[in-house]
């Protein structure tokens, strides 16, 4: 039994939900409303979510995806002409065994995410706006108020061996996955010699 951040386990919770769509998650207000519904209800809340003038929206989330978009393992799209216009965001191969990995980590919230996508995820815009409305703990909110907070601890306990979290850890740590890609980009273009790449990767 090993641990993984939290921060780790967000990201993780965000490569999963978005995989599971055929086709990428179409729009910020479809990722973020899904993403409520899928967790609302759930014993575990990876994610705090505030009543904002586009409603139920949570800040850490969409950081956290930007990040994922940063370090290559989601690809955002931009949407000129369709009814979610904005943005889409799909899992890149790359991240494939992130997926499957959340699904040993966190079965159970992986289902709520499962049956989340199932209800909400291909709603037409106007249905899902319609039932965001109606939302039990939106209806009771303010404008500004919090619907729900986040509750992971700061070290969370998976199946995983301490190596394999440590690998993981790295994939998932924005500062990690740059600093590689500055050395792989200057080895070549021959800014950094081959010999200091070898005493670095040692």
């Amino acid at each position: 039994m090993g641990q993984i951040s939290r921060d780790a386990f967000k990201k993780l919770v965000l490569l999963y939900l978005v995989g599971k769509f055929k086709d990428g998650v179409y729009s910020s207000y479809r990722f973020q409303k899904v993403l409520y519904f899928a967790t609302k209800d759930s014993d575990i809340h990876p994610f705090e979510f505030q009543y904002t003038r586009n409603g139920q929206y949570s800040y850490n989330a969409r950081k956290n995806l930007d990040a994922l978009d940063a370090i290559g393992l989601v690809k955002r799209t931009h949407l000129a002409k369709c009814e979610d216009a904005g943005a889409k965001w799909n899992v890149e191969r790359s991240a494939n065994s992130h997926t499957q990995l959340f699904k040993v980590i966190a079965p159970n919230l992986a289902n709520s995410i499962d049956i989340g996508i199932d209800k909400y995820g291909y709603l037409k815009r106007e249905d899902l706006i319609e039932q965001a409305h109606l939302d039990d703990l939106l209806r009771k909110a303010v404008r500004g108020q919090i619907l729900f907070e986040e509750n992971l601890p700061i070290e969370i306990d998976v199946n995983l061996s301490d190596e394999d979290c440590f690998d993981l850890e790295l994939s998932l740590n924005p500062n990690f996955v740059n600093t590689i890609r500055t050395l792989i980009r200057g080895v070549e273009s021959g800014e950094i010699p081959l010999e200091q790449w070898r005493k670095v990767d040692a």
